[in-house]
């Protein structure tokens, strides 16, 4: 993969270990502007205001989506994260995430309604963010705000490394294969089949427990 970029990420260091193919191009300079889509499906919390000053904001949700899945992130004074199961104790942040019925279902334990919460907001795929990825040429966006109008994305490609506890969720070997194959595979108008298949047989030697340097028919 050749990635355009004047700003580092978290996963860049991996072009070292994988070379660049200049067939794969991924442009984080380019400004990707507001977007208008109907019927969109997904839900964006409402900010959380000072109950004394309303004016200010305490705590702001957006939706950073990854190669078709969503992951919820919260910004406050301690910066950007994603939803975390710590951010489900706090009253507020969980009445504001906890909008759909079955969430609270009286026959549910707080725990499994708290799993669902995190599988609802970290990693939920949609087709329709493809059909957005699609319309803007860009594996990676940042929704702001969904209205009845549509939704609104954030201008510039969003760069991963300042928020919190992605890493965890996506690490970086992650990250950059689903990249390489999602703009080689979805994005492209003619996939290539053998685009990932490199990147997937070193994966397949380390998980499988051998040395991709000493051979084991030796052994």
């Amino acid at each position: 993969m050749l990635i355009l970029t004047r700003r580092k990420d978290y996963y860049d260091y991996l072009i070292g270990k994988y070379g660049v193919d200049r067939n794969i191009v991924f442009d984080r300079n380019k400004n990707i502007g507001n977007f208008e889509i109907n019927s969109f499906p997904f839900y964006l919390p409402e900010d959380i205001r000072d109950e004394q000053y309303p004016h200010i904001l305490v705590s702001q949700f957006n939706y950073i989506v990854v190669c078709g899945k969503a992951y919820l992130t919260i910004i406050d004074v301690n910066g950007e994260r994603i939803l975390t199961r710590d951010d489900l104790k706090k009253k507020k942040i969980r009445n504001n995430v906890s909008h759909h019925r079955y969430f609270w279902t009286k026959h549910k334990r707080k725990k499994e309604i708290n799993d669902e919460l995190i599988k609802y907001y970290v990693g939920a795929y949609h087709i329709k963010f493809i059909e957005i990825h699609k319309k803007i040429d860009c594996p990676i966006f940042r929704i702001t705000n969904i209205s009845r109008n549509g939704i609104d994305l954030y201008e510039k490609t969003p760069v991963l490394t300042n928020i919190k506890g992605l890493v965890n969720v996506l690490p970086a070997d992650m990250i950059y294969k689903e990249l390489t194959y999602f703009i080689g595979n979805v994005l492209r108008n003619n996939p290539d089949p053998e685009i990932y298949s490199e990147i997937s047989n070193k994966h397949k030697i380390l998980k499988g427990g051998f040395d991709p340097v000493t051979s084991f028919r030796n052994m």
